[in-house]
């Protein structure tokens, strides 16, 4: 992840501070720093996009509930388990109306979620 936080830091630093463009890229590096255990680098690249997404999107934008998912799995991963319910349930929430119907991908989360949070023992924290 090294040349990858590189880049992005050069990007934020140059002024892409707050530009749309920046929301997608600070989503995957977050997602990314989950998969490196780095969580609380992680938290922090989800928080600022999901700022940049509710001001730029508004807040049912499909875009905001993939970070708030993202956000969830930093909570699970923490064993904060009260914080990930949270944070899926609005997910979800996003998904129904933005979608306008409980597609594929949002059964399966949805599935996921439930099943995850009901073995707090088996969590790989």
């Amino acid at each position: 992840l090294d040349p990858l936080r590189g880049f992005g830091e050069d990007g934020i630093a140059r002024g892409a501070a707050d530009g749309i463009e920046l929301g997608p890229f600070l989503n995957n590096w977050g997602s990314m720093e989950i998969d490196a255990g780095n969580l609380d680098r992680a938290r922090s690249l989800l928080e600022r996009a999901l700022a940049i997404f509710r001001a730029r999107l508004g807040p049912l934008h499909p875009f905001v509930a993939s970070v708030l998912t993202n956000l969830g799995n930093v909570a699970l991963y923490r064993g904060t388990l009260d914080d990930a319910e949270r944070f899926y349930r609005e997910s979800l929430a996003i998904k129904r109306k933005a979608l306008f119907f409980f597609h594929d991908t949002a059964t399966t989360e949805l599935y996921t979620h439930v099943y995850t949070l009901s073995l707090p023992d088996a969590l790989p924290i």
